[in-house]
């Protein structure tokens, strides 16, 4: 989080540090998000939280904590948050996409 706000400060002239207001929806989305990235981790063989509802409910606390900047670069790139992150973005674990060749 510190190296996101000196970056907003470097680029942006201004450190973001708003808390996204977040409306359910969202909130399971990045939730839903989550739990396919664990997928993917314990499919590589990668440990994970032993509790992942609680793992799932930190994230979405820090994520509205990092969501300004990510905001706040998205618009310093001119880019829409659908090409930042794509509301299809979530690779089923095992599928090959996204995978190398």
């Amino acid at each position: 989080m510190q190296l996101m706000g000196m970056m907003s400060k470097i680029f942006l002239g201004r450190e973001e540090r708003q808390e996204a207001e977040v409306d359910e929806a969202t909130g399971e989305w990045w939730r839903r998000r989550f739990r396919g990235a664990l997928e993917r981790f314990r499919a590589a063989g990668i440990a994970t939280a032993p509790d992942e509802a609680a793992a799932a409910e930190r994230y979405v606390a820090l994520r509205r904590q990092w969501q300004c900047y990510v905001d706040g670069f998205t618009r310093y790139m001119q880019r829409s948050r659908e090409e930042i992150e794509p509301p299809d973005a979530e690779v089923p674990a095992g599928s090959g996409a996204g995978e190398p060749a």
